[in-house]
This record gives structure tokens, sequence and C-alpha cells, in this order.
């Protein structure tokens, strides 16, 4: 390259390399020379193609060519002066107008650069710097001439050949050694897959395997993406998808797919649509290594294979050293084995696709059921309260049981006010008695008309599609004990729900979305109008709630400023949402004691029935969410409570309820804070489809699997 000679991408005016355009034009948009061999290509693909960072200098990097772009933003060929050697610079995206936001986010990106400078191994590509331009941060990696091994395996299919048995087991623990590496510092990748993994050519090694963009998943987490763009779904591990606890197992996993088409030509996990793959993945039933449906797998890699790609991340390599042992077993097994079953580097492929579960050795190909253990909440009575019943013990076990129901049952509809008393809560209006019925699954379950037929203080019906939940007092969380529980849905206790409210009696539905915003954001279109909207953020459910009161001819709850985009569509978020709080006359996002007090409709176990008689969830959603309603409403006449897809709250998320309101009002959040989504979804299985299941969010999330369900305070006196 000539240092010395140099064009500028606007305006062709020619200098020394990296030396700033005198043109006014150029000037102004800090373009700077670039070298003659660069400046030649741009001009063959034409002026409007070139992309405009190309001729700025970000700190000592001259950007030179566009290499490729994603989901984080743009990836730069860029040469460092003085010398002008090769790096590649990655620019993210800009994702808020609000420079304290963008600014917090860079201290959050400078976190993650840090710990990513001290991953250093000759499988990983280097990260050299980390800046930002503006607020935008940027990364300089390490620049890798080579292939990637997406390109590599076209190639050899391109000519009916499949990697070489010898080169295959090279390269895969290339790529667990520096997983290895980046494990021990508790880095994990997210998003292994061929077009991350490159091949060069080095002395003594035709195939040596260079790990690209390490942490890059963790920064566009960071920015509040959808889950999809956290990976890539065939790759992607289950838990990835059902936003459940990541770590090395999760990187394996995707090793275990790569594995798996290396060697036999085909992917396990197959569908024409994102969707499709993914309901494959959750499904117990679908098994790609089925001896009869899926391609020809070695007997000798069939096991290793199976464990690699296991559903349950209890059941894989939960280590690179596990994996690496049971791999090479695997390939030692496999080249002892028959002739026959090595094909010198080839391997034939059946035209069938795999079905059938996925499975530990020596399983039946299902998952085993976990039972549900339901424990009552504790029956203490509160400060104050002498009308609360208290805990019995000793006795026979039967006849307590059946003691501690009823006596359950009383707490509950007392402290819903279902009975008035001098000592009682006062309840908003008499209400029939709740009897708390055992479902098939053990659970306890609500049943009667809690409130059904109360009137609203003010006289007035209830909005068209909402009911009304009177006011009352309930327990909230979950005991420990309690299957699926986690840390976020305690400690328990008692909340009171100062005064009624209206609140949806479903989801809301992709064809009232479509009437209302002119738009549909939904993955899950060809479910139809009377499915569940997602793909909803929190700034367009909170939108989507104003959108409702204008129609109405109510007040706005929500005062938003710095909007940019159009509710329901990606770039869709607002600077500040300021919330008028529970007495405005509009509809808004329930609070998160709203919520769960309105979902258990009096019952005190982890679901109000039996679960597939209440919900749509893994088990029986079929991989997609459902059309409301169509699952047995709850004692408050609510559908889809639990399952078919999270409902957004107005709380700001919280990992524990120390020192959370006891008066049903939201726990404040910043404007950039994570929010709380309830109830689970179809993607989840039974343990995390729950009244107390709760998970945080950035307002930003997009998610397939996650909606909302408005509320209304009733008018009264105050």
């Amino acid at each position: 390259m000539d240092a010395e000679r140099g064009f500028c991408p606007g305006c062709d005016g020619e200098g020394p390399v990296g030396s700033p355009c005198p043109e006014r034009a150029c000037s102004r948009r800090g373009l700077h020379r670039i070298p003659e061999e660069w400046h030649r290509r741009h001009q063959g693909r034409g002026p409007d193609r070139i992309d405009p960072v190309i001729g700025r200098r970000i700190d000592d990097h001259l950007v030179v060519d566009l290499l490729g772009r994603g989901g984080f933003g743009k990836v730069y060929l860029v040469l460092q002066a003085p010398l002008w050697m090769k790096a590649a610079l990655k620019l993210m995206e800009p994702v808020t107008e609000d420079p304290e936001m963008a600014r917090a986010l860079a201290r959050k990106f400078e976190g993650e650069a840090r710990a990513l400078a001290r991953l250093s191994h000759p499988n990983v590509v280097r990260l050299h710097k980390y800046g930002t331009v503006g607020d935008l941060p940027y990364l300089v990696m390490e620049y890798v001439e080579g292939r990637t091994l997406t390109s590599e395996m076209g190639r050899l299919t391109a000519r009916g050949e499949r990697m070489p048995p010898a080169v295959l087991r090279h390269v895969l623990e290339q790529v667990i050694n520096a997983l290895e590496a980046a494990h021990s510092l508790d880095i994990i990748h997210r998003d292994i897959k061929p077009d991350n993994v490159m091949i060069q050519a080095v002395p003594g090694d035709p195939h040596f395997v260079r790990v690209l963009d390490f942490g890059l998943a963790k920064f566009l987490e960071s920015q509040r993406d959808t889950s999809l763009l956290l990976g890539t779904p065939t790759f992607m591990a289950p838990e990835q998808i059902t936003r459940e606890a990541v770590g090395p197992w999760t990187d394996l996993y995707a090793v275990g797919v790569l594995a798996f088409e290396l060697l036999t030509g085909k992917r396990p996990f197959e569908g024409e649509t994102p969707q499709e793959i993914i309901a494959k993945k959750l499904d117990p039933d679908h098994d790609p290594l089925d001896p009869g449906a899926g391609p020809e797998v070695p007997d000798a890699l069939r096991e290793f294979l199976r464990r690699a790609i296991h559903r349950d991340p209890e059941k894989r390599f939960r280590q690179a050293a596990r994996f690496r042992e049971a791999m090479e077993e695997a390939f030692r097994q496999w080249a002892e084995g028959p002739a026959d079953d090595r094909t010198g580097g080839k391997i034939t492929v059946p035209a069938g696709e795999g079905a059938g579960a996925v499975a530990g050795p020596g399983t039946t190909g299902r998952v085993p059921e976990v039972r549900e253990t339901v424990s009552a909440p504790p029956r203490e009575p509160r400060p104050n309260s002498e009308a609360s019943p208290r805990r019995r013990r000793g006795g026979a076990a039967a006849g307590l049981a059946i003691l501690a129901t009823v006596a359950v049952a009383g707490v509950i509809a007392w402290r819903l006010g279902v009975f008035r008393g001098p000592s009682g809560p006062e309840a908003a209006s008499p209400a029939a008695a709740a009897v708390v019925d055992a479902g098939p699954d053990g659970t306890e379950g609500a049943s009667g008309a809690i409130g059904a037929a109360s009137p609203t203080e003010a006289g007035v019906d209830a909005p068209p599609g909402f009911v009304e939940v009177p006011a009352g007092e309930f327990l909230m969380g979950s005991p420990d004990d309690e299957a699926g529980r986690k840390a976020d849905e305690g400690p328990q206790r008692w909340v009171r729900i100062p005064r009624p409210f209206w609140i949806r009696k479903t989801e809301v539905t992709q064809g009232e979305w479509q009437a209302l915003m002119k738009n549909n954001p939904s993955s899950f279109r060809s479910c139809g109008p009377d499915c569940p909207v997602e793909n909803v953020s929190w700034w367009d459910a909170v939108a989507w709630c104003n959108a409702l009161s204008r129609r109405d001819g109510l007040e706005e709850c929500y005062r938003l400023k710095g909007c940019r985009g159009r509710p329901g569509e990606t770039a869709y978020r607002c600077a500040e949402a300021r919330f008028l709080g529970p007495r405005c006359k509009g509809y808004r996002l329930p609070t998160e004691a709203e919520w769960e007090y309105a979902a258990r409709g009096g019952s005190i176990g982890p679901h109000y029935g039996e679960i597939d008689a209440v919900a749509w969830y893994q088990g029986n959603s079929g991989g997609a969410p459902r059309p409301v309603g169509g699952k047995r409403p709850n004692a408050f006449g609510l559908y889809d409570m639990l399952g078919n897809v999270w409902e957004w709250t107005q709380d700001g998320y919280r990992d524990s309820y120390e020192g959370a309101p006891l008066d049903g009002s939201a726990v404040e959040a910043s404007q950039a804070g994570a929010r709380s989504h309830r109830g689970g979804s179809w993607i989840l299985e039974a343990r995390s489809v729950r009244a107390a299941v709760r998970h945080g969010g950035d307002p930003d999330l997009r998610y397939y699997g996650l909606g909302l369900r408005p509320v209304r305070s009733i008018p009264g006196p105050p």
C-alpha cells in the first residue's frame, strides 16, 4: 500500500493517506483520504453505494471499507495510523436519544470490554480497543483473513463431500479450547455458529481456527435488543429461547449442533421459519437422532451427540473439559469401529428428516415430569388483626390436611373481603364466598364468584371486555418449597389492594392492536386476529394504553416525551414516560400486585386450576401462542393469566420483594430501568408458568412471547 497516495471518497481529491479532505462539503462530513486500492473499489460500486462512515477517522483508525452488518451495527475495515495496520472496528447502532441513558450504556459496555480484554488465547480473535464516538460504543478487533466455517462447509457440500473425520475433530477441539479459556474467565459467547468460526491456513496447519465475536451477544443484550438477535435460532440453546440461566453449557450446546451438521450435512432442528426451528427445539418428542428417521450417524458418535444437544442443561456437558473428553472417546471408538462405519471423509445422508425425542442414554425419549409440590402460605395473623386464623400443630395428619385447606380458604376469603365483619378488612361490595377447589394436579384453584356481582362505587359499568376485581388482601409471592420457585418471588408478604379496578378478560389480541394502531408487531401473525399480540415492548404497551384512552375520550395515563418511531415498530422508544398514577382516568398497565392478585382469583397454589385446563404452555401449545380465551378462566372470569404470552406491568423490576410497597402500588423504575412482566408464556415449562413467576426486561425488549393486558381504575370518591 502506498501510504502517501490517497483519495477522498467524497470528491476524489488526492493527497496523503489519512489527511483530511479540504473540500467544504467533505470537511463537514469529516472525510479523510483513503488508500487508492479501496478508493477504486468504491468507485466501481458507484457513489450511492459508499457507506457514509468510510473516510472518517475514529481515533487513530481510518475507516476504509464496510465488511458486514448485523443486529449490533456494522463492521468496518480500518487502518491504524501511523503504520496503517488492518483491524476490524465494530460500531454499535444508537439505541436511545436520551444522553443520560446513552452514557449509562457506554459505562456498561466498557465494563464488558474490560472482561473481554483479559481473554487471550491463540484460537480467539483478540479485542484491541474499546472506545466511544459521541455516545456510540465501538470495539476494535484483530483483523483475521481466512474463510468462515460456513463457506468451508458450502465448498465441501458443492463437491459432495464431508469434512474428513481428523479435520472435523481438529476444528471442534480448537473451538472447545477457545471456549474453555473464555469460560474460565466467566465469559459466555452466546452465539457460536459457523459464521463465527474462521479457518486460516497457517504454516503447519491448514485448518487453524479463530473464534469471532466473544462477548458481542452480551453487548447486544445490554442494548435491550430482542432475544432472537442474541443468537441464531438454529444454534441457540433452549434456555436462551426461554430466557433461563445461560452458562458454559449454553455454548457447548451450540458446539454440539455444529458437530451434528459437520458430521451429517444436516441440522438437527430444521424449519422454514425461526418459529418452526424453536418449536422443534422445545418439543420433547422431537429426536433428531432417531435411527429410523434422522440422518445416518455413526453409532459411536450417536450418544455423544445426544447428550451434547439435550434439551435439559442439567443433562448436557457442563464443562468444556468434559465435552472434549467425551468427544475424543467417541471419535476413538468411531476410528476403531467397522470399516463400513467410516467412509474416508464422506458420510451418506438419507433424505428423511429427524423426528422423535431428544433424550439421554437409556431414557425413553421424554424428560421426566417433575411433580409440583404445593405449600400452603403462612397462616400466622398479621399484627393488629385479631380475626386472623392461627396455625394448628399436632394431631392426625389426614384431619389436619382437611382443616388446613378450610383454614386457608377462610384466610384468603377474609383477606379478599368476602366476609364483612367489624375486625375484617372492609370489602368494596358484598361478594359470594370463595370455594377452594383442589385440582387434579393437587394445586388449589378458586371457584365461585368472588366479586362477580358487585357494582362499582360510582354505579357505572365496566368497559366492554373488562371485568371488575374487588378490593382485598392476598399473600403475594411463592413459598420456599414451590416447584420452580426463584429467589425474586419472595419473600412472601400480605399485600392490600385498596380499591377495586377493571382488568381485561383476555390479553390484547392482534386484531385489536391492528384496529387501533394500524400495524402488527407480532412474530406469529399467521396465528390470526384472535391470538395475543406479541413482540411488544414496554414502550409499545404504554403507547397502546394511551391510544385506547384517546379512543374512549379518557385522560391518558402516560406523558411520553422524546419518542421516535411508531408504536409497534422496532425503532419505537421514548426518552421519558411519566406515569400519572393509579388515580388517572384512562387505561394503564397493572401494578405487579394488581396483576398477581387478579391472576390468583382467590387461589393459593401455583395455578388457579390444573395447568392443562387453564394455561397454554410448552406442554400443550404446539410451539406457538394460541387464540385467547381458549382455556378455563379463573374465579374473576379472567382468561390466560397464566401462559400464552407474558404481560407487561407498570413496575420496575427488582430481584426481591424486600422493601416493596404493601399497598398494591408499583415499584418505581428509572427511565432506562428494567420493567417486570408476569405470567409465563407458551414457550415455557409448567414449572415456569405460575401465578408467582416474574421476569424483568428493559423497556425496549421485544419478544415473541411478550404482550399486554391493560387495567383501568374505577371512578369513585377519593
